[in-house]
């Protein structure tokens, strides 16, 4: 039974001192100049399926799309899989069932002022000829890629 008492004990002074220490960094003194509603929130979406589920890839597409309508900063990524959906060699009618061809998804999220960037490894492993991507595609490495994300970017993976 003392066993637990002192147990208990120290949980308990452990949590006052990790919460006493939270509370000086939260003083008025060190609040932050800026927070959450101050940065724009704006969408990265990491598409790494290929042509084996058009579903989810529309899915990431057409969220894209509306946020980019919506004047959201939106930042595309393909790769893996995916380089091949921004090559003018994909036929025009690649779709899933009712959603917009998957090509006329990407060049709204460009017209709405998103950003759409193609891994140049990942294209070249899938084949794709980084000479046939659309007009206004990025072909990314590390670097560009980085300097393309700003703060409040949420991420979405499909």
């Amino acid at each position: 039974m003392t066993d637990r008492i002192v147990i208990s004990l120290r949980a308990a002074l452990s949590a006052a001192f990790v919460f006493s220490i939270i509370s000086m960094g939260c003083s008025k003194d060190s609040a932050p100049t800026s927070t959450a509603a101050d940065v724009e929130t704006g969408i990265l979406l990491n598409v790494t399926t290929g042509m084996d589920d058009l579903h989810a890839v529309s899915m990431g597409l057409n969220l894209a799309k509306t946020a980019a309508e919506r004047g959201l900063p939106v930042v595309v990524f393909l790769n893996v899989a995916a380089p091949i959906f921004a090559s003018t060699s994909l036929p025009a009618d690649t779709q899933y069932q009712d959603f917009p061809p998957v090509q006329e998804l990407l060049s709204a999220v460009m017209a709405g002022g998103g950003k759409v960037f193609v891994c140049g490894h990942c294209a070249e492993v899938a084949g794709v000829d980084l000479t046939t991507l659309m007009p206004g595609v990025v072909v990314s490495e590390h670097g560009t890629l980085l300097a393309a994300l700003g703060p409040g970017l949420v991420g979405f993976s499909y």
